[in-house]
């Protein structure tokens, strides 16, 4: 069954410095959900996180979370990084990659995530406002 959105959480921010992440973003985990509501309530208890949807690729312009890269390219990796133990020994990770782009960059992008050692999987939405209907719902019940 086809999943409509998907939130990438578990940011690890200190990596992307010390690795040299410029415009990249690094995360280790991805839940898939039928619905937005769903999505959103668990992109919020997991910040930072984004919150992507995936089909149909469009969205209202006041549910983007940046108009000038609306997109989201994520590629999944096994092995790209491994944790070390304490005896000698490693483990292969899962991590997910993830870019900001514009139409005009998504396919060179994916050719570029693709193209790269360990690739297993490419994700492409549309990156969504985390707090977009909580923040008016909640606006409501004050007034």
């Amino acid at each position: 069954m086809q999943q409509d959105y998907f939130v990438l959480y578990k940011r690890d921010m200190v990596f992307e410095r010390e690795r040299g992440y410029d415009s990249k973003m690094l995360y280790d985990k991805k839940n898939n959900f039928n619905n937005y509501e769903e999505a959103s309530r668990f992109a919020l208890m997991n910040m930072p996180a984004v919150l992507v949807r995936q089909y149909p690729l469009q969205a209202k312009k006041e549910e983007l979370k940046d108009l000038k890269k609306p997109y989201i390219v994520a590629a999944e990796f096994l092995g790209k990084y491994n944790h070390e133990c304490y005896d000698g020994s490693s483990d292969a990770l899962v991590n997910f990659d993830a870019i900001r782009c514009s139409e005009n960059y998504l396919e060179q992008i994916i050719e570029c995530f693709v193209s790269e050692r360990n690739f297993k999987k490419m994700y492409v939405g549309l990156e969504l406002k985390v707090f977009g209907n909580f923040a008016k719902d909640y606006v409501a019940k004050i007034e």
